[in-house]
């Protein structure tokens, strides 16, 4: 009993610190994406955006993954 709460307990934590490294890495793309001056380091942080947002926020996903198919680059 001691050892599944234990490990319910470890699971959890995992799970949270996971979240929390994926949102920071959300923070740290937008910040680059406003700072990007070429567009073939827009898209490719909007790519990399869809890739980290498709874990909690799919409509963000397909957001940042139909921007990042656009040609000639559109904001």
């Amino acid at each position: 009993m001691i050892r599944g709460l234990i490990f319910i307990f470890l699971l959890l934590f995992v799970c949270s610190t996971g979240f929390t490294q994926t949102r920071e890495s959300i923070n740290r793309l937008h910040h680059q994406l406003a700072i990007a001056k070429d567009d073939t380091s827009r898209i490719k942080i909007k790519i990399f955006l869809c890739i980290n947002h498709s874990v909690g926020n799919m409509d963000s996903s397909l957001f940042y993954g139909q921007q990042a198919l656009k040609w000639p680059y559109l904001f």
